[in-house]
C-alpha cells in the first residue's frame, strides 16, 4: 500500500507529465467564477434595494452579520489546512467529517444567540436560514479545497457560477412575485444545497477522492485537526467580525436605514475582494508549496505580483468611485443612495488596504503560521471595536469606514511582520545565498507566466 507522501509524489509527477495548469489558467478561472458569483450576490443586493426599502436592505445585512461570524468560526478555515496539508496527512474524509460537525455546532449556537437575545420571529427566521445557507456552502467549500489541491480550479469555478446564476434567478422571481425576503432567503438555501449535492461530490469525486459521499468520523483524528485548526478558526471569526462589527454599530446608533445604505455601498469593496480571492486562491498552493520546499525567492516573487495587483486594484477603485460614483450608485440603486457618494469614494481607500492585508494574510497562512494570527486578530478586532465606539454615533457611516481603514492598516502592518519573522526563522540553519545571488533568483521567478 503506498503511503500518503508517495501518492502525493505521484500526483506530483503526473502534473509534470501533463504540464499541469499554470498559475495563469488558474487565476483566470477562480477570477471567472469568484467574478460572477460575487455579480450574482451583487445583483440580489441591487434586488433588494430597487424592490424594497433601505430598511429591509438593513434587515438582511442584520442577518448576515449575526449568521456570518458563527459559520465563519465553525469552518476553521480548513480548507487553507486540507490544502495547505501538502503531505496529505490526514484524508478527505475527515476533514470532510470535521466540517459536517462543527457545522452542525455552528447552527446550535446560532439559535442560542437569536434565542439569547430575543430577536422577532421574522429576525430569528431569517437569521436561522442564512446561517443555513452559509452552512451548506461552508460544506461545499471542502469538496473546494479537494479540488483546489489537485489544482481543478475550473471545476470549483463552474461550481460558484451554477450556485450563483441558479440563485440569482430563484431569487428574482420571488422577489419581483411576491417581495418577501423569507422566500427568497429559503430559495437561496435549496439554489447552495442542490448545487452541492448534485455537483460538487461528481466533480470532487472526478478529482480523485474516495469517499466523496462517506465523511469519516474518527475521534482521534478529529481532535488532531481541531488542535491544527482552532487557532486559525479563531483568527478567522476574528477577520470575519471585520465585516460584522460595523454593521453592529450602525444599526444600534445611526439605525436600519443607514446600515442598508452602508451595506449597498460595501458591495462596491466586493468587487475588488472578488479579484483578490481568486488570485490568493489560485496562488495558496503555489505559495504553501515553495514556502515548505524552503524555496524563499519564489514565494517572495510570487507575493509581489500579488501586491502589486493589490495597488493597482485600490487605485482604480478609488479614481473609478472619485469621478463616477454618483452616477454608478444612481444606476445601480436608487437616488437616496447616491446621495453617499463620496463615502464611496473613503470606502475604496479603506478597500485597498485590505486587499494588500489579504494577500499578506494568504502568504502568512501559506506559511502556516496559526497560532500567532490570534493576538494579531485580537488587535484588530479592538482597533475597530473601539475607533467604531468613538467615531460611528459622531460622524455615522463615514466613522465606519475610517474605523474600518484604521483597522486594515494595523491588520497590514502586523502580517507582513509575521511573515518576516517566519522567513527569517526559515532560512535559519541553511546556508544562504549570496544577496546578489538571491536578487537574480527573485527576478527569475518574477519573470515567469
Amino acid at each position: 500500500m503506498s503511503t500518503p507522501v508517495e501518492v502525493s509524489r505521484v500526483h506530483k509527477g503526473q502534473a509534470a507529465k501533463r504540464g499541469g495548469p499554470t498559475l495563469r489558467a488558474d487565476f483566470l478561472w477562480t477570477f471567472f467564477g469568484n467574478g460572477l458569483y460575487a455579480a450574482c450576490q451583487w445583483a440580489i443586493l441591487v434586488l433588494l434595494a430597487k424592490t424594497s426599502t433601505p430598511e429591509v436592505v438593513g434587515q438582511y445585512s442584520l442577518a448576515l452579520a449575526v449568521a456570518m461570524p458563527v459559520i465563519t468560526f465553525a469552518t476553521f478555515q480548513l480548507r487553507s489546512v486540507q490544502v495547505s496539508d501538502t503531505r496529505e496527512e490526514h484524508g478527505f474524509r475527515d476533514y470532510l467529517g470535521f466540517r459536517i460537525w462543527t457545522m452542525i455546532g455552528a447552527m446550535v449556537v446560532l439559535t442560542a444567540i437569536c434565542l439569547g437575545l430575543r430577536y422577532p420571529n421574522s429576525t430569528f427566521i431569517l437569521v436561522e436560514v442564512l446561517g443555513a445557507a452559509l452552512a451548506v456552502e461552508a460544506i461545499s467549500d471542502i469538496y473546494y479545497g479537494r479540488m483546489q489541491s489537485r489544482h481543478c480550479m475550473d471545476r470549483i469555478a463552474k461550481s460558484m457560477i451554477g450556485r450563483g446564476l441558479l440563485s440569482v434567478s430563484g431569487i428574482t422571481l420571488v422577489m419581483l412575485l411576491t417581495k418577501n425576503i423569507l422566500l427568497a432567503m429559503l430559495l437561496l438555501l435549496v439554489c447552495r444545497l442542490a448545487v452541492t449535492m448534485f455537483y460538487d461530490m461528481h466533480a470532487c469525486d472526478l478529482a480523485g477522492a474516495d469517499g466523496v459521499f462517506r465523511p469519516a468520523f474518527r475521534w482521534n483524528v478529529q481532535r488532531t485537526l481541531l488542535n491544527t485548526a482552532f487557532p486559525v478558526g479563531l483568527a478567522s471569526v476574528l477577520i470575519a467580525l471585520n465585516t460584522a462589527v460595523p454593521r453592529y454599530f450602525i444599526a444600534w446608533s445611526v439605525g436600519p436605514r443607514e446600515l442598508g445604505i452602508f451595506a449597498a455601498l460595501s458591495f462596491f469593496q466586493s468587487t475588488g475582494n472578488t479579484i483578490v480571492g481568486a488570485l490568493g486562491q489560485a496562488a495558496f498552493g503555489r505559495l504553501a508549496r515553495a514556502f515548505a520546499d524552503h524555496n524563499i525567492p519564489k514565494f517572495l516573487a510570487l507575493l509581489l505580483k500579488m501586491t502589486c495587483a493589490g495597488l493597482a486594484l485600490g487605485l482604480a477603485g478609488i479614481v473609478i468611485t472619485a469621478f463616477k460614483g454618483k452616477q454608478i450608485l444612481e444606476i445601480m440603486y436608487r437616488p437616496e443612495y447616491a446621495q453617499h457618494a463620496n463615502l464611496l469614494t473613503y470606502l475604496m481607500i479603506a478597500a485597498g488596504m485590505g486587499y494588500l492585508s489579504q494577500f499578506f494574510g494568504y502568504a502568512v497562512t501559506a506559511a502556516r503560521i496559526f497560532v500567532a494570527q490570534i493576538p494579531l486578530s485580537f488587535i484588530v478586532v479592538l482597533t475597530l471595536t473601539g475607533t467604531c465606539y468613538l467615531w460611528v454615533p459622531k460622524f455615522g457611516v463615514a466613522g465606519a469606514i475610517w474605523a474600518i481603514a484604521a483597522a486594515m492598516l494595523i491588520q497590514f502592518l502586523g502580517y507582513s511582520s509575521l511573515l518576516f519573522m517566519s522567513i527569517i526563522r526559515n532560512r535559519q540553519g541553511q546556508t544562504g545565498p549570496s544577496i546578489r545571488k538571491l536578487t537574480v533568483e527573485l527576478m527569475g521567478c518574477f519573470s515567469e507566466p
